[in-house]
């Protein structure tokens, strides 16, 4: 078995119905002030938000599946509702870290080029591929709970598009200022 590199929890990805009323709720109980929904993105089956606040620690991504689309999130909210559907953390080597996940009984879920029926994950990028896509979903088999393993330069993407980035996000390892 390989040891797995340096991981880093930054977001829960939270399946809901409707971003509006949770981040409306979200903000009153907990002062979550700062969110930014992310533009539509080819093969992406959701709206999706980032929020948070100074000191949070963790963001919250929240993720409302279109009606009627395809795919894990939607799968998730038709048979437990809304919740917690993943942890993402940060991996600096996403090669190594789903090659420890698989060896101790990991499954792989989903990549970003999902056929259903079969898992595909993209580790080296084609020429072009934006950023965001060097991720990979893993189920590890104890309790319900999902990974999303992101890598490098998937930061590089969010902190392109997330004008909070610093407020919202606790940048990985490789990208912390002293």
């Amino acid at each position: 078995m390989s040891a797995p590199p340096e991981i880093v929890a930054f977001h829960l990805g939270i399946v809901v119905r409707s971003i509006e009323a949770v981040t409306d709720r979200y903000g009153r109980m907990f002062g979550i002030d700062r969110w930014q929904e992310r533009p539509p993105m080819e093969g992406v089956q959701a709206r999706v938000a980032y929020g948070g606040r100074e000191g949070l620690g963790i963001a919250l991504e929240l993720i409302e599946p279109y009606p009627g689309s395809p795919g894990q999130m939607t799968e998730f909210l038709e048979a437990r509702g809304e919740g917690v559907q993943h942890i993402g953390l940060w991996t600096p080597d996403l090669r190594a870290s789903l090659q420890a996940a698989v060896d101790e009984g990991g499954r792989l879920v989903a990549g970003p080029y999902e056929v259903r029926g079969s898992t595909v994950v993209q580790v080296e990028l084609p020429p072009g591929a934006p950023p965001p896509r060097q991720l990979a979903f893993v189920e590890v088999g104890a309790g319900t709970m999902r990974f999303e393993l992101v890598g490098p330069p998937a930061d590089e993407g969010l902190r392109a598009w997330l004008k909070d980035y610093e407020a919202i996000i606790n940048p990985p390892p490789w990208q912390r200022r002293p």
